[in-house]
């Protein structure tokens, strides 16, 4: 059940349900989503004196929390200037220094060969921006389109995350990223995924989380300059696969996603 207003704010709660056996050691798997801004290519090789064209497009860097440098990249859209949209024709490679793009096999008077460069490496929450010395391009579409990259970065869109890492139940960590900067984050817990609207009467009334109607504060967490909270906690073992886990940031009311405490 839902705890009073005063409770959320100033109650900090262990999560506790009735003891089992189950233990397992496991990484929780995170998610950043990045957004090219203001990427201009001029074709200043090929064409001296026409106009640079803007590039734009997303993309997913997976990873295991606690590696996020050996994480994966995965756009899910892109539109380049003489090419268009169709990434999945593309060969892309993403790597925390360097995103490349290139058209694979034979395609007559067709070529992709893009390199954008990053003077600082991608990060989960500060924008790395493209080295315009370096990065350089050429397309072919009948035309060859061929210059440099005059400006640009890559940022990450900051959505608050929540993870786990540890040995569930015997010692667990559970870190909640993109909260408002030494704002505050309730840590909410339920034992089935849903739906349910906070009531009037309690912080952040009217949003919609994403656990069934049994929702019970954890605890309230203060968020470090970075915008960081974290816990560290033991929980019963029956807790483990049985409890959904989200965390509300009490200064704008977002919420993260839902995680299972496993």
């Amino acid at each position: 059940m839902m705890k009073t207003p005063k409770q959320w704010m100033v109650r900090t709660v262990v999560l506790a349900i009735a003891a089992g056996t189950t233990s397992i050691a496991f990484a929780q798997q995170q998610t950043v989503t990045y957004n090219l801004e203001n990427v201009m290519l001029l074709p200043d090789i090929s064409d001296p004196g026409a106009p640079a064209q803007l590039m734009t497009g997303s993309f997913d860097w997976t990873y295991q929390l606690g590696d996020f440098e050996n994480g994966t990249g995965q756009f899910t859209e892109m539109n380049m200037p003489w090419y268009g949209n169709d990434y999945n024709s593309l060969i892309i490679n993403i790597d925390l220094t360097s995103i490349e793009f290139t058209l694979p096999g034979n395609f007559h008077d067709r070529g992709v060969d893009v390199t954008l460069f990053l003077l600082n490496p991608l990060s989960p929450n500060q924008p790395a921006t493209i080295d315009t010395v370096n990065s350089i391009f050429e397309i072919q579409q009948g035309p060859t389109y061929q210059g440099h990259v005059i400006s640009g970065a890559v940022v990450p869109v900051l959505e608050m995350q929540i993870g786990i890492i540890g040995t569930c139940p015997v010692s667990i960590q559970i870190d909640i990223n993109n909260v408002t900067p030494n704002g505050t984050v309730a840590l909410l817990y339920g034992f089935e995924q849903g739906s349910f609207v906070i009531p009037n009467g309690f912080p952040c009334a009217g949003v919609s989380l994403g656990l069934q109607n049994q929702v019970t504060l954890g605890a309230t967490l203060q968020a470090d300059a970075n915008g960081d909270a974290m816990i560290s906690t033991s929980v019963p073992a029956s807790a483990c696969g049985n409890i959904f886990l989200q965390a509300l940031d009490l200064s704008n009311c977002g919420t993260s996603g839902v995680v299972l405490l496993k």
